[in-house]
């Protein structure tokens, strides 16, 4: 199977890759992380489903006092009524600095409709979020200024691939851009498809050190932040292939390609 064929755990939206047409679930995961210290990553957010005891649906971030985005596919199942936005929080069953009901939900219009994973939503919250310093908004921009720098991502997961126990506390791992032309010559076999200019590619350039956790599932949508005070948002976690190796490649959707339409 093309290596691009992945299993996603999270949701049953079932997608036909140019890969076979094969039908498959996605999968992605953070990969090697520690645990967040408290508020560590302000920028970080997530959104709930309202019906089913506030699972985890997608991670994200706030891009202005009343607008969250992640990405599209996360909410195919979803209205806004059904959905709350988190933030200011660094565990499932600790307490959030804030929770907002969502107004509405609005997609981006794909160039390609079978482009299906391109798209990000933006939710629109019924009030405004208070800003402070547990909750703030990332500057965005283009991911080609960091290549080769290391970043961080932010999310929940599992610790392996065969273990679908979640993660409680959020986990955060450095994740090293790298240019197109490199990712390409490091995975010839997917040059098609990471030719894509939105994607950016990062990896754990060091490997796994021992004894670090690595989450491997449920982390669509963590952001990639960079900058010396990793506040800087270049994207969002899209894919990842299913083992939880530290030097596979992961895929981010970048961000500043959809600030015109923001």
């Amino acid at each position: 199977m093309n290596w691009f064929c992945w299993v996603r755990l999270l949701s049953s939206l079932c997608i036909h890759l140019s890969c076979g047409l094969v039908e498959s679930k996605l999968q992605t995961r953070l990969i090697y992380g520690r645990e967040a210290q408290l508020f560590e990553h302000p920028y970080q957010a997530a959104v709930v489903s309202n019906t089913k005891n506030f699972f985890l649906i997608c991670n994200g971030v706030l891009i202005s006092p009343n607008q969250f985005m992640t990405l599209s596919f996360c909410l195919v199942h979803d209205t806004a009524s059904q959905l709350k936005v988190i933030l200011g929080w660094d565990s499932v069953n600790g307490p959030a600095n804030s929770f907002q009901q969502t107004l509405r939900v609005t997609r981006n219009k794909l160039p390609n409709k079978n482009e299906i994973k391109d798209g990000i939503a933006v939710l629109t919250l019924a009030t405004n979020v208070r800003l402070n310093k547990n909750i703030q908004i990332p500057r965005v921009d283009t991911w080609s200024s960091y290549i080769n720098t290391s970043c961080v991502t932010i999310g929940l997961g599992q610790t392996n691939a065969d273990d679908p126990q979640m993660l409680s506390t959020l986990q955060t791992a450095s994740l090293y851009v790298i240019s197109k032309e490199e990712c390409i010559s490091r995975w010839p076999a997917e040059a098609y498809y990471l030719r894509n200019p939105r994607y950016i590619c990062a990896y754990d350039r060091f490997g796994r050190p021992e004894g670090q956790k690595a989450v491997c599932a449920n982390d669509e949508g963590a952001p990639l932040l960079c900058g010396q005070q990793k506040n800087v948002l270049i994207g969002l976690l899209l894919l990842q292939p299913q083992n939880c190796d530290g030097d596979q490649l992961s895929i981010y959707l970048s961000m500043h390609d959809y600030k015109k339409w923001l």
